[in-house]
């Protein structure tokens, strides 16, 4: 008797966890096409995701995308996932705006910008764009995202901070400057990338370093 309670835990132990764990199918999908239509380049030990967008766009899958999210019944979503979905949905309508050559300064975006702000700083640093220094592309689970936020933030700052020891300035690239982290925060990654920084002691100067497309074709 007491095996069979054992075992009757066991299993709904192992189904609660297998709930918890559970991805929505967009989710699934979307990850499936990241890894079907980007490329993975190192450059001085920094990773930067190359996109195929054109490729990706036109696909029935990515097509499929669109519809789903536009409709998703997000108040049913969890904190964790509806912070997961605005992420994605955000990447997702900026691949079909950068193939469609459209900008990406409209109320869509700006709005998740915002609403992401207010959940966790970090979730900036997930939005990508048409370029090498802006964040890589990646497509997030709601069962591993505050991981993904910790990698993700680790990975771009190396790209986006620079410093001259020669004559103590630290080089900020201009997507950083502009987004609206706060200065404790701001403080916080250049001291990660700077450990000597001690805010007030370096001069630190926007740059765009260059603008140089992530955009690859198959």
């Amino acid at each position: 008797m007491k095996l069979i309670k054992f075992f009757s835990l066991l299993c709904c132990l192992l189904f609660m966890s297998s709930v918890m764990l559970a991805k929505h199918p967009y989710e699934t999908i979307w990850s499936h096409l990241v890894t079907d239509y980007t490329q993975v380049k190192k450059y001085k030990h920094v990773s930067n995701v190359y996109v195929d967008y054109a490729s990706m766009a036109n696909t029935q899958n990515f097509q499929l995308l669109l519809r789903v999210l536009s409709k998703m019944d997000y108040q049913k979503l969890t904190q964790v996932e509806y912070i997961t979905y605005l992420i994605n949905y955000y990447n997702i309508k900026m691949i079909e705006a950068v193939y469609l050559k459209e900008s990406l300064d409209t109320d869509f975006f700006n709005d998740i910008k915002h609403s992401l702000l207010a959940f966790d700083e970090r979730t900036l640093f997930c939005l990508s764009g048409d370029n090498i220094y802006f964040p890589n592309l990646v497509a997030y689970s709601s069962s591993i995202l505050f991981d993904q936020l910790d990698e993700q933030v680790a990975i771009n700052i190396q790209k986006m901070i620079r410093y001259d020891k020669g004559v103590d300035i630290i080089y900020v690239h201009h997507w950083f400057d502009q987004q609206l982290f706060s200065a404790k925060f701001k403080e916080a990654l250049i001291g990660q990338v700077v450990p000597t920084y001690k805010p007030g002691k370096l001069n630190i100067h926007q740059s765009n370093f260059g603008v140089i497309s992530n955009t690859f074709k198959k």
